[in-house]
């Protein structure tokens, strides 16, 4: 392989997984949910992989501005669980501190929270599941309309065969359509900065 189709292939990697790490931003912006920067991160390592059994130097690290924000205030969190200090902000009080003093095993037990991964009732992994959840709703509402059926029948079959109420169906197709929007919008985006004048 010559090296200006190697630069040309490289350049076009870069630009897919850019593209789809540009997918998890929205994602994340929408849900603001933290899984999906580690996906955008996990993402790049997978691509630097493939970069270097394809036998082209690795991409550089791609930190856009939400991963870095995100990072940054991770690592502040975990470095007050390190000196012993659990932090619980409030909108009063940014800044309080509440415990010092914490013992190694409570700072583990913290960690999750200082990646912003758990909270009072809020589970990161479980709310990923509800909106990948969401978006095949959302698909698949848009198929069976796309085959003719109209919106009661469609709502009345998937409310059957998830054995949920019409209106929880409802609520999560309407979601799954909101994630679907702003993933095509991102799309339509990339592709007008893409095209050629």
């Amino acid at each position: 392989m010559t090296d200006s189709i190697k630069s040309t292939d490289a350049h076009s990697y870069e630009l897919a997984m850019r593209q789809e790490i540009a997918q998890f931003g929205v994602l994340y912006s929408e849900t603001d949910n933290p899984v999906f920067i580690w996906l955008a991160i996990a993402v790049q390592q997978r691509e630097r992989r493939r970069q270097r059994l394809r036998g082209l130097p690795p991409f550089e690290f791609w930190m856009p501005l939400w991963i870095e924000e995100y990072l940054l205030s991770s690592a502040e969190a975990l470095s007050l669980l390190v000196s012993g200090v659990r932090v619980q902000p409030s909108i009063e009080r940014p800044n309080e501190f509440l415990c010092k003093g914490l013992e190694h095993d409570d700072a583990m037990e913290r960690v999750t929270a200082a990646l912003g991964l758990t909270a009072q009732g809020v589970n990161a992994f479980k709310n990923y599941e509800a909106t990948a959840g969401d978006v095949q709703f959302a698909r698949a509402y848009g198929a069976l309309q796309r085959e003719g059926l109209r919106r009661a029948q469609i709502l009345g079959q998937m409310s059957e065969d998830a054995n949920k109420e019409q209106s929880v169906i409802r609520k999560r197709i309407s979601r799954g359509t909101r994630m679907l929007k702003s993933l095509k919008d991102l799309d339509a985006l990339h592709l007008r900065q893409t095209l050629p004048n």
